[in-house]
Formats: C-alpha cells, sequence, structure tokens
C-alpha cells in the first residue's frame, strides 16, 4: 500500500494532525496517479498488438466450439492451420482495417489516392511478374488510375482444396470478377486442359474487359494451397476504363485477339505474350505523357505569347496563326 500511494516504508512518519492530512492527501493522489499510468500502459500494449489480441481471441472461441460439438482432430488441426496461415498475412491488413471509411473521411481525394497507391505497392511488390499481370502499374506507382482500382479491389482467402470460380452460381464464390493470385496458388482447368496458376498470374480477365469470353460453362478454378486472390467486378472494371481510353482500347483488341484464337481466359505469370502486350502499352502510356508534358508546355508559351503581343498585334494573319496553334495544343 505504502509503495503503490507512494508515501514511503515508514522511515519517516507524520508526527501532527497537519503532516497526518498531508499524508492523506499525498496517499490519494499517488493512488490516482499509479492507477492513470498502469491503464494507460495497458491500452498501450493492447492498441500494440491488435491483432494478436484478436487472433488469439478467435482461437478461443473457436477451441471452446470445438469441445462442445466434438470436433474430430484431424477437422481441427485443419481449421487451426487455415487459420493461422490467414493471421499471418500481411496483405489482410490492405483489404480489412486500412480500407475503412473512418481513415479516409478526412482526406482530400488526391490524399486518398496516394495512400490507396502505397498499400497497392506493398500489397503487389513491383519486383515479382505481378508488376506485369496488374493494369494498374502501367501508369506508374503513384498514378491516380492505380488508387481507383485498388479502392475498388477486395481481398478473398481460399484454404486448400477450396472452389473459387466455378460456372454453378451457388459454387462461384467471386462471382463475374477479374482475380489477381497475390499469396499461393491456384488450378485452373476446364474439360480439356489443367494448369497451375501461381502468384502473379490473373483470371477471369478477358470476361472481365469483354463481358464476354469462351468456354465459361465447363470452367472451373480450385485452390491448390492457402491462397490470397485480390477481385474487382468486372462490371466497375469496364467503367474505370472508360475513363482511360487509351489503355481500354488496346486492352479490348488484346482480349479479343485472345478469345478469336481460343486461348484461355487467364494470364500466368511470366507468359511470354502477355508480357510483350504489357510493354507496348507501358511504351505507348510513356509516349503519351510525354507528349502531354510537352503541349503543356509549349501551350504555356503560347498564351504568354498572346498576353505579351496583345496590345502590339493588329487584327490579321499573325495573331490567328498562335491561336489555331494554340487551339491544336489543346487537342493534343
Amino acid at each position: 500500500m505504502t509503495t503503490m500511494s507512494t508515501i514511503g516504508y515508514g522511515d519517516i512518519t507524520p508526527k501532527n494532525e497537519v503532516e497526518q492530512a498531508f499524508g492523506l492527501f499525498a496517499m490519494l493522489c499517488g493512488s490516482v496517479a499509479f492507477a492513470y499510468g498502469l491503464t494507460n500502459l495497458c491500452s498501450i500494449l493492447f492498441y500494440f498488438k491488435q491483432y494478436e489480441v484478436d487472433y488469439e481471441a478467435s482461437f478461443d472461441q473457436l477451441f471452446e466450439f470445438f469441445e462442445r460439438h466434438h470436433v474430430p482432430l484431424s477437422l481441427r488441426l485443419k481449421l487451426q492451420e487455415f487459420l493461422s496461415w490467414k493471421y499471418s498475412l500481411e496483405a489482410n491488413e490492405f483489404s480489412g482495417e486500412a480500407k475503412t471509411e473512418q481513415i479516409f473521411e478526412p482526406l482530400t481525394l488526391a490524399l486518398k489516392q496516394e495512400l490507396l497507391a502505397s498499400t497497392a505497392n506493398q500489397a503487389f511488390p513491383a519486383s515479382n511478374a505481378n508488376n506485369e499481370i496488374l493494369l494498374f502499374n502501367i501508369m506508374g506507382n503513384d498514378s491516380r488510375f492505380k488508387g481507383i482500382i485498388w479502392e475498388n479491389m477486395h481481398a478473398r482467402t481460399f484454404a486448400e482444396g477450396d472452389i473459387i470460380h466455378s460456372s454453378l452460381p451457388s459454387l462461384n464464390p467471386i462471382g463475374n470478377s477479374i482475380a489477381f493470385v497475390s499469396k499461393g496458388s491456384v488450378l485452373w482447368h476446364s474439360s480439356t486442359k489443367f494448369t497451375l496458376l501461381e502468384e502473379g498470374s490473373a483470371f477471369n480477365y478477358g470476361f472481365g474487359i469483354l463481358g464476354k469470353g469462351p468456354g465459361r460453362q465447363d470452367l472451373s478454378v480450385v485452390a491448390a494451397s492457402h491462397c490470397l486472390v485480390f477481385i474487382i467486378k468486372s462490371k466497375k472494371m469496364r467503367q474505370i476504363l472508360e475513363d482511360w481510353p487509351f489503355i481500354k482500347k488496346p486492352l479490348e483488341n488484346y482480349m479479343k485477339k485472345r478469345a478469336e484464337e481460343k486461348m484461355p481466359d487467364f494470364v500466368a505469370s511470366g507468359e511470354e505474350e502477355w508480357y510483350s502486350f504489357y510493354s507496348e502499352l507501358v511504351e505507348r502510356v510513356a509516349k503519351l505523357k510525354a507528349q502531354s508534358e510537352k503541349a503543356a508546355s509549349t501551350l504555356d508559351g503560347k498564351n504568354s505569347m498572346i498576353n505579351d503581343q496583345e496590345d502590339c498585334l493588329t487584327p490579321g494573319v499573325e495573331r490567328v496563326e498562335i491561336k489555331q496553334d494554340t487551339n491544336e495544343i489543346k487537342s493534343v
């Protein structure tokens, strides 16, 4: 009690009423201060390990459920393994806590898109094959295009053997969505072909871009291992691409070509044909960006010339030519 109240161990004791009153006051203040500090310390430790606390709480509930319903040991181990894997994924926070309106609400649109682009860079590092699979990398790491697409992506985790996509609506958890494999691997198979798609692959790409695709009636995708898949609704993807016609048009043409050649509706990690198309599209975007910057710079110069010479120029050919040049640059 003397330690918690911070009044000492009795080697110095109050001798009169005034000293006793002061000691009583010191005991009350010391106890309150000690309790306040301890509470804050506990709060800091709790929030510092919030994910670990949630993980342990979910396991406690799960073990209690196992005992009540006499779940077999083999199934218990299977569930425990999957949940341990799921909670170990750093990417889970990109689609959970980090993508809440509470975080984004006070931000401006530009800051929001910058934050989204940053989380996308962590979930899909540019150092691996995902860099060529994901369309939003075409415009660069900090582009508005990347932020818009990532904002509409959602993460789904699947255990080994789970059906991810099927022609049967009741067995199609991702619906009509484009899917990107971030962690693990999936088995894509139709009646004639089996293909293992690893990290950095995508499926339903052609259907998502064109709204239709061949061979969907006999298609199914199964998790070959525990996997993390990011999905975006096909309809939403097409709506986004409407605002980026210089990406949409060549992408549609490429997907139509793949469909005409009856190629499977997936893009495998390291696929040479897709990599070639992707590289050409990146070069095209870079060229358009350079033209845009040059046009903007020239336009500023022309506007400055018009303002400087407005009082000097007489109505005639020279001024008309300058304005025509300006209009041409604006159209570019």
